[in-house]
């Protein structure tokens, strides 16, 4: 029985450098987010069992986000599609007095058309926790 069933969208995070700005920033520094994705990666870093169910496209951002996901100890549950993109956001760190700024680019996610037959929903059902998020 698996502990913990996440279900979300996680997303590819595009941040300045710290004091930087977007508009003027030499590079960006990637990495993955989401709520749900972050929840399942706290559970299994504390020793439980967790998955995480989501849509994701079939390219190296999708597998991206798998391989980092397996790497701190989670099970990914994924639906693969060759017609969506991965969600992104820019991420701006700001310091006093300027607050730190997030520009989110969700149009054409693939996490926009997963369905309940996309997923392996009996991971759900055989769990002793879900959880997902109001965004989601």
């Amino acid at each position: 029985m698996t502990d913990l069933v996440t279900f979300g969208e996680t997303m590819l995070r595009l941040s300045a450098p710290p004091g930087e700005r977007l508009e003027t920033a030499p590079r960006l520094d990637a990495r993955i987010g989401g709520a749900e994705s972050n929840v399942a990666v706290a559970a299994a870093q504390l020793g439980h069992d967790a998955a995480w169910l989501s849509k994701l496209p079939d390219d190296p951002f999708g597998r991206r986000v798998v391989r980092t996901l397996r790497a701190h100890g989670v099970r990914p549950g994924v639906a693969w599609t060759e017609d969506a993109r991965l969600g992104t956001y820019y991420l701006e760190p700001g310091g006093a007095p300027r607050g730190t700024t997030v520009h989110y680019d969700r149009a054409g996610a693939a996490i926009r058309s997963v369905t309940p037959a996309d997923l392996p929903v009996a991971a759900v059902e055989d769990a002793r926790a879900f959880h997902v998020s109001g965004i989601t």
